[in-house]
C-alpha cells in the first residue's frame, strides 16, 4: 500500500515473487538502492521451523538456552533465521534468491537461534583496509537473547559494492546476454572479478548490426573502464543494444554507463 501523506492509502496488494520458494519472511528492510534508485532492495529474514527436536539440535551451540526458552514457547527452540536478498523494479514484483546472503556463522555459544541476525537499516559505504577501494558495511545483530537479561550485540559485515548477487561461469566457460536495453553515456564501468586464468570478453551490439568486442579482460574491480576494440561507448547511446558476456571462471556483479565520467 501506497501514500504520499500518511494518512490516505492505496488499495493493499500483496507483492509478488517470480521463480522463488515460498517460505516465512518478515523485517524486509526493502529501499531504494542509492546506487540506482530505479532498483529497489531488501533482506528480508528467513523463518526456518524445525519440525521437532532431533540430533542436530543436541549438537548445535547454545543446549541449555535452546531448552529453557523453549518452556515458555516450543518454537522459540526449534527456529532458526538468517536472511535472503530480493529486488524489484516496480516494488511488487520481486526476484528472491534463496540462497542466504549471510549464514549465522559458524557456531558459537549464543547463534543459531531465532532472532539471529538481523540486519540493520541500511548500509554505508566505507573504505577497505588498504584505503584503495570501497566496500558496504551491513550491520546485523548477534546474540539474541529472549530473557533480555544480556545485551545483544551489533556486528559489522562487509560487502563489495553491488556484491548482493552475481553471475558465476565456471572454469569450463559461459555466455551471457542482455535483453536489448537503450543507454545515455559515453562510458562503461564493469564490477567484476576474475581467477589468475578467467577472463571476460564483452560484445556490444546495436539492432543494425554494428558490434565491437573488448580485448580479454581480468582482474578484480567494482569499475574497471571498459573500451571497445575499433569503435566508442558513444556509438551505441541512444540506440536498442545487446551486451554478450563470454565468461570463464568469472564472475560479474553489475555494469553501469556514464557520461563524461560523471552521473550515470
Amino acid at each position: 500500500t501506497e501514500s504520499d501523506d500518511f494518512m490516505h492509502w492505496t488499495k493493499p496488494e500483496l507483492i509478488k515473487f517470480v521463480g522463488s520458494d515460498d517460505y516465512p519472511i518478515y523485517t524486509n528492510q526493502i529501499s531504494r538502492y542509492y546506487r540506482n534508485p530505479d532498483i529497489y532492495i531488501g533482506f528480508p529474514t528467513r523463518y526456518e521451523e524445525r519440525p521437532g527436536w532431533n540430533d542436530s539440535f543436541e549438537q548445535l551451540c547454545g543446549k541449555e538456552t535452546r531448552l529453557r526458552v523453549m518452556k515458555d514457547c516450543p518454537r522459540y527452540g526449534l527456529t532458526v533465521t538468517d536472511y535472503v536478498f530480493m529486488c524489484s523494479r516496480d516494488g511488487i514484483h520481486f526476484d528472491k534468491c534463496d540462497e542466504a546472503l549471510f549464514t549465522p556463522g559458524y557456531e558459537f555459544d549464543k547463534n543459531w537461534i531465532y532472532g539471529n541476525g538481523y540486519l540493520g537499516y541500511f548500509m554505508m559505504e566505507t573504505p577497505t583496509d588498504d584505503g584503495e577501494n570501497t566496500e558496504l558495511s551491513m550491520f546485523l545483530n548477534e546474540m539474541y537473547n529472549h530473557n533480555g537479561n544480556d545485551p545483544d550485540e551489533l556486528i559489522r559485515y562487509t560487502i563489495r559494492r553491488d556484491g548482493f548477487a552475481c553471475y558465476k561461469a565456471k572454469y569450463k566457460g559461459a555466455r551471457l546476454v542482455t535483453k536489448p536495453f537503450v543507454f545515455d553515456g559515453d562510458e562503461m564501468y564493469i564490477n567484476f572479478s576474475t581467477s589468475a586464468k578467467g577472463n571476460i570478453f564483452i560484445t556490444i551490439k546495436d539492432e543494425e548490426g554494428n558490434e565491437a568486442r573488448t580485448c580479454e579482460l581480468f582482474g578484480d574491480k567494482d569499475a574497471r573502464k571498459v573500451r571497445f576494440e575499433g569503435a566508442e561507448i558513444a556509438d551505441f547511446s541512444g540506440k536498442a543494444v545487446t551486451l554478450t558476456f563470454d565468461m570463464k571462471d568469472s564472475k560479474i556483479y553489475s555494469f553501469e554507463f556514464k557520461r563524461n565520467g560523471g552521473k550515470r
